[in-house]
């Protein structure tokens, strides 16, 4: 640690995994709830004795709170402390993950545990140590759970400044791309078709694009809003997906329609009229969550907002977490859709997307895995993805093209990448439209080129 900064936790571990089971309702038997704290002890090189503490999602709602509660005592000992913040602080939505990390290692540091506020008489159906009041005494590690809607289970594991061992570095992985597929206002396109997109295409229509009939199963789907219908069809264009297989989302609004829908109608009828299911489209979480629901994969799932970045952000770190060996495969999303907040709000304000190209919406997804896994279940690669990097200002050094025919694929025309000169560029917005996720079609585009060997490398 440089400098005089004082530690007051060390942040050894953590898993994430989805259940793949519901966008509100908790699965009851708390199979990956258990499975994510136990992996997270073990990430942090402890074992399940060792945790002093447990910083539960605590939603005080029937199912959450009982599930949770089992949980914690069926895999850690039944002595160990349990405790909400969320009586005392509300729940922050998104926000909340973050929120309760940080009073976890504060727990840690002042060796002062918080009670669960508003809490007197627990539930017989919530067994464990409760925190009725403030307790005070050295805590070695502790969990901090955070359950989102749609099943995203994630927990980080907190310990005493050189409690755990110290992690080897791993050693880094080759990385594949093994689908790709993309929607826009030229249609769906898989693997090589994708090349297209780098060609002029139909001006974009003012409303929302419609799906191929009989594309998504309707009642797997009846949940979703549009920008999660357009994201699944993408995803599921690309073929065999392995059962494991994280989901990473990137989109700069998320699902703005259905928040806007939702919030018109509580302002303008009332919370009783308000429709409860597009609620958790409002969350973060609503993309990566009905994606894994769909689909049933129980791996990582993830929504990540980077403006006009987002699609680039999820392969980035799809990237770098399979290479560290944290994950074998992603599915690498990304969607942005024509909704009223986005098209006259959000996107003008912060993403400086030129006018040229009128905005459009459309979705894309990559499945990116080890070459390693990739090999051991026969699949073919489309392209090997050689360097992931991201920058902003001077662009760093490149490695070369290594064939004769190159080629730059570039999100927008105003794109400036001073990399490459001699390469001849394309540019896909004029075939999707101009949105925050241009840079991901872009990627697609690039995989295609590769695939159909229309150039020996794409950048």
């Amino acid at each position: 640690v440089a400098g005089d900064a004082e530690t007051l936790a060390s942040a050894l571990g953590g898993a994430t995994a989805a259940e793949a089971h519901h966008v509100t309702q908790p699965d009851a038997t708390g199979a990956t709830a258990a499975q994510v704290m136990l992996r997270a002890i073990a990430s942090a090189g402890l074992r399940p004795e060792q945790i002093d503490y447990v910083n539960a999602h605590g939603t005080a709602t029937p199912h959450n709170d009982a599930m949770e509660a089992q949980c914690v005592t069926r895999v850690l000992r039944q002595d160990v402390h349990l405790g909400s913040c969320k009586g005392a602080i509300g729940h922050t939505l998104g926000a909340s993950g973050a929120i309760e990390a940080a009073v976890t290692a504060l727990a840690i540091a002042r060796g002062e545990l918080p009670p669960t506020v508003g809490l007197s008489e627990p539930d017989p159906a919530c067994p464990g140590n409760h925190l009725l009041a403030p307790w005070r005494g050295s805590v070695r590690a502790a969990l901090s759970n955070a359950f989102g809607f749609g099943g995203t289970d994630t927990v980080l594991c907190f310990t005493q400044p050189g409690l755990g061992p110290a992690r080897a570095a791993t050693p880094s992985r080759s990385l594949v791309i093994t689908g790709a597929a993309a929607f826009g206002p030229a249609g769906l396109t898989r693997g090589g078709a994708t090349l297209a997109y780098t060609e002029p295409g139909p001006a974009p229509d003012e409303g929302p694009l419609s799906l191929p009939e009989g594309a998504l199963d309707p009642m797997r789907a009846r949940r979703m809003g549009h920008a999660a219908k357009m994201l699944t069809l993408a995803a599921g264009s690309l073929g065999d997906i392995p059962a494991d297989a994280a989901v990473i989302v990137g989109s700069a609004f998320g699902s703005v329609g259905a928040t806007g829908a939702f919030l018109r109608r509580l302002f303008e009828r009332g919370a009783r009229f308000a429709i409860p299911m597009h609620f958790p489209m409002a969350l973060p979480s609503a993309l990566s969550s009905h994606l894994s629901i769909y689909f049933g994969l129980r791996g990582t799932a993830v929504s990540m907002a980077d403006l006009a970045a987002s699609g680039e952000a999820a392969l980035l770190t799809a990237a770098e977490l399979i290479a560290a060996g944290e994950l074998d495969a992603a599915v690498t999303a990304f969607v942005e859709e024509r909704s009223a907040v986005a098209m006259r709000f959000a996107s003008p304000l912060v993403s400086g997307l030129s006018g040229d190209i009128p905005r459009s919406e459309g979705a894309g997804a990559l499945l990116l895995e080890s070459a390693e896994a990739a090999g051991a279940r026969g699949a073919a690669p489309l392209a090997l993805l050689q360097r992931a990097v991201a920058w902003q200002g001077e662009a760093p050094a490149l490695p070369a093209p290594l064939g004769r025919a190159p080629a730059v694929i570039l999100a927008r025309s105003n794109n400036d990448l001073p990399v490459w000169p001699d390469a001849p560029r394309h540019v896909v917005a004029g075939r999707v439209g101009d949105h925050e996720c241009a840079g991901g079609m872009a990627l697609a585009a690039a995989v295609a080129a590769i695939e159909v060997k229309a150039a020996s490398d794409a950048l």
